[in-house]
């Protein structure tokens, strides 16, 4: 999604931190696990308990999770409102869960590989 930004920076992970983000990826690279777990994700960031989030409830999701996986994203409104054009696939102006389900998949299947090179970077130190 942001090809070209480094967005994981090795030196601020041991070895164990990166494999154990790696374990946690892979865990959740279950199609019926990772639907379970953002759609509890999805339930807390639905601040309003409307069935959808919002840019702002968007953002926030984000911010918490670019934090535990210790990405180097910007998280400004225009980014904000690239994410949620890209999650937004109806185009009704809100993410709906099977939406964010989409999008976390498909992150999980970009980030994972940028984790695994961290790894050998770090092993290779």
């Amino acid at each position: 999604f942001f090809i070209g930004i480094k967005m994981i920076n090795d030196s601020e992970f041991t070895v164990t931190e990166i494999e154990e983000i790696i374990d946690a990826l892979n865990l959740v690279n279950d199609k019926e696990q990772l639907d379970k777990q953002v759609a509890e994700q999805f339930t807390i960031f639905d601040s309003d308990s409307n069935g959808y989030l919002d840019r702002k409830e968007l953002k926030n999701f984000l911010t918490v999770m670019m934090k535990e996986l210790k990405l180097h994203m910007p998280l400004d409104d225009v980014v904000v409102d690239f994410v949620f054009g890209t999650i937004d696939k109806d185009k009704n102006h809100k993410i709906e869960l099977d939406e964010l389900q989409e999008y976390v998949s498909k992150f999980i299947g970009e980030i994972l590989p940028l984790y695994e090179k961290a790894l050998a970077e770090k092993k290779a130190e």
